[in-house]
C-alpha cells in the first residue's frame, strides 16, 4: 500500500472507534470503558497527556495480524489534537499519551468498512493495530511562548540580512522587498491578467525549497489569496519576460506554518527569484497556453481531436464503439489542470448513468464516450468550449477553465 493509502487509513482511524462488539480478548492488552484496547510499551509518570487544542507530533505504523500497510513509521508533525468524535477512536488513544510514551492500540477493520466504506481486503472480523510513539505535546501557552521567541528571532535575523544584502531594493510593502533584474518585452500585467510565473525559492541561508525545474505557477493577479506570497505589487512592476528578486518576511510568505515538511520553517523569511513567462489579458486568452503546457509536462503524444480535445486511451475496451443513444454507466474523476480533484463518482461509491448525446453532461463527455467501448478507460483533456464555457460552474469551475477527466465505461445497459 502506498504512503498516500496509509494516510487515508490514518484519516479514517481518527474517526473510527467503538462501533464493534468485543470479539474476544487480546492477551496483554487492557480495555478502556469505551472499548479501546491498548498496551503501553513506554509509559511516563506524568499528568500532561495530550488534550484538545494541543499541538502534537507523533509517529505511527498501521498493520493487521497478517498485513503490513507500511514497513516504516509515518511521521505526523504539528497536528492539532481534537476531541473524540466516537467512543474508542484514535483521539481517545492519543489523549492517553504523554510525550515519550509508546503504545499499541486496536481498532476494528469491520467498523471502518461498515461506517466509512473503506476496504482493507481483510476478513470482517479482523482488527487494525496502530503502533504510536508520542514525540511532543505543546500546550497553547507553550505555543504562544515559542511563537513569540520565533518572531523576535526572525526580526533580528531579517534586519541584519536587510542591512547587508538589500541595498537598492524597493520596499513595496512592509516586509516585501523587490529588485527588478530584467524588464521584459511582452504584455504588461494589468488588473485582470493571468500569469505563469517561474520561481526559484531559497532561505536567507541559501537552502533551496523551490527548484528551478519545478512547474511554473499559474496565477490570477486579482486573486490575492490564491497562494501565500504577498507579491502582487512586485508582479505589477514587470512585463512578460521580466525577472526580479523578492525577499519576503514570513507574514508575506509561509507564516507560522512553514512549507514542504519543514524545508521552510515557521517564521522564516524567504527569497523568490521570479520570472514571468506568460501574461494573458484574462482566462480566455490564457486557456490555450495552459492546455499546451499541461500536454508538454505530461508528455502527451496524441494529437487533439475535434474541438481541441485530447483523448488518451489508458485501457482497451471490448466490443463495438459506443454510439449516440447508448445508455452506459460511467465512473469518472474530474481534475483541474494542476490535477486537484473537484468531483469523482468513485468517491461517491457508484458510477453515473449517461445516455450519449441526450444526458445533461458536458459536450466533451459525449464526444469522448463515442470514441470508447465497454470496459475502456481514457483520460480526456478538454477546452472550456467542450466543458463549462464562458460561464464556468461557480464556485467549482471558473470561466474558460480547461479540465481533465478520467473516464471508465463500466457497462452498457
Amino acid at each position: 500500500m502506498t504512503r498516500a493509502g496509509v494516510a487515508s487509513i490514518i484519516a479514517l482511524l481518527m474517526l473510527a472507534g467503538g462501533f464493534w462488539s468485543c470479539q474476544g480478548k487480546f492477551p496483554g492488552y487492557k480495555k478502556t470503558d469505551n472499548g479501546l484496547y491498548y498496551k503501553f510499551h513506554v509509559k511516563s509518570d506524568c499528568d500532561a497527556q495530550a488534550k484538545p487544542g494541543d499541538i502534537i507530533s507523533f509517529k505511527m505504523k498501521v498493520y493487521a495480524e497478517d498485513t503490513v500497510f507500511s514497513d516504516d513509521f509515518m511521521e505526523y508533525e504539528r497536528q492539532v489534537m481534537d476531541s473524540s468524535r466516537y467512543k474508542g477512536d484514535l483521539y481517545e488513544a492519543l489523549g492517553m499519551m504523554c510525550a515519550g510514551d509508546s503504545a499499541t492500540f486496536i481498532l476494528s477493520a469491520d467498523s471502518l468498512k461498515q461506517y466509512f466504506g473503506f476496504e482493507f481486503g481483510l476478513d470482517s472480523a479482523a482488527f487494525i493495530y496502530a503502533d504510536i510513539v508520542m514525540k511532543e505535546i505543546l500546550t497553547s501557552e507553550m505555543i504562544a511562548a515559542e511563537e513569540d521567541s520565533l518572531m523576535k528571532a526572525e526580526t533580528a535575523t531579517f534586519e541584519a540580512y536587510k542591512t547587508a544584502n538589500l541595498t537598492g531594493f524597493n520596499e513595496l510593502l512592509p516586509g516585501v522587498h523587490f529588485l527588478k533584474s530584467a524588464d521584459g518585452k511582452g504584455p504588461a500585467v494589468n488588473d485582470t491578467a493571468i500569469l505563469s510565473v517561474k520561481i526559484i525559492g531559497t532561505s536567507l541561508e541559501g537552502d533551496t525549497f523551490w527548484e528551478a525545474s519545478m512547474d511554473p505557477i499559474d496565477f490570477r493577479i486579482e486573486d490575492d489569496n490564491q497562494i501565500p506570497f504577498n507579491w502582487n505589487s512586485a508582479l505589477r512592476e514587470l512585463r512578460e519576460g521580466g525577472k526580479g528578486r523578492l525577499v519576503l518576511t514570513s507574514p508575506n510568505a509561509f507564516g507560522k506554518r512553514g512549507f514542504r515538511q519543514g524545508m521552510v520553517k515557521p517564521y522564516q523569511p524567504v527569497i523568490l527569484d521570479i520570472e514571468i513567462v506568460k501574461v494573458s489579458a484574462g482566462m480566455k486568452e490564457f486557456e490555450g497556453y495552459s492546455i499546451g503546457q499541461f500536454v508538454k509536462r505530461n508528455k502527451i503524444t496524441e494529437k487533439p481531436v475535434a474541438g481541441g480535445m485530447y483523448f488518451v486511451r489508458q485501457q482497451e475496451g471490448t466490443g463495438a464503439k459506443l454510439k449516440s443513444g447508448d445508455k452506459v454507466m460511467v465512473h469518472y474523476t474530474g481534475f483541474y489542470l494542476d490535477m486537484g480533484v473537484f468531483d469523482s463518482s468513485r468517491q461517491k461509491g457508484e458510477p453515473m448513468e449517461v445516455i450519449i448525446d441526450k444526458s445533461d453532461v458536458i459536450k466533451g463527455w459525449h464526444q469522448a464516450l463515442k470514441m470508447m467501448k465497454v470496459g475502456e478507460r481514457a483520460r480526456i483533456i478538454i477546452p472550456s468550449s467542450l466543458g463549462y464555457g464562458a460561464d464556468g460552474y461557480p464556485p467549482v469551475i471558473r470561466p474558460y477553465s480547461p479540465l481533465v477527466f478520467d473516464l471508465e465505461v463500466v457497462e452498457k445497459i
